[in-house]
């Protein structure tokens, strides 16, 4: 009798971790790491999550920051190489600046006009193909 007593108590639990883990938030440290194994390779060994880490905090290799918000990625001359999602940063809403300048990243060029904050791209020095026909000059 007391396992059938327990059963809903056991399904509702269940239930509220799926609705949380759904509903959670991603943190930035976990936005930058998903970034990371995208990569084929590079240098960004640093990169380490954690309950708690802050990229910004633990001061990661090539993360700009102003207090807890990620401002800028320069991650120039780290070996980087693979295909660049932009989707993976469109969550970082404070992003001002990217460099990914002298890696090796492939593909086409990323549609980086999706992230509405951004003021400054470096792409030179990557083997990218394709036109570069999402961007407005004002």
């Amino acid at each position: 009798m007391s396992a059938v007593r327990f059963f809903p108590f056991l399904s509702l639990l269940i239930i509220n971790l799926s609705f949380t883990t759904l509903c959670s938030p991603q943190s930035d440290a976990d936005i930058l790491v998903k970034f990371k194994q995208s990569l084929s390779q590079g240098n960004l060994n640093g990169w380490i999550p954690g309950p708690g880490i802050s990229p910004c905090l633990k001061k990661w290799v090539g993360v700009m920051c102003n207090g807890e918000d990620i401002i800028g990625l320069h991650l120039t001359d780290l070996n980087l190489s693979g295909t660049i999602d932009v989707e993976f940063f469109r969550k970082l809403r404070y992003l001002r600046s990217i460099s990914f300048a002298r890696n090796s990243f492939t593909g086409p060029i990323p549609e980086f006009n999706k992230l509405n904050a951004l003021k400054s791209l470096y792409l030179s020095h990557n083997q990218f193909s394709g036109d570069i026909c999402w961007i407005k000059f004002y």
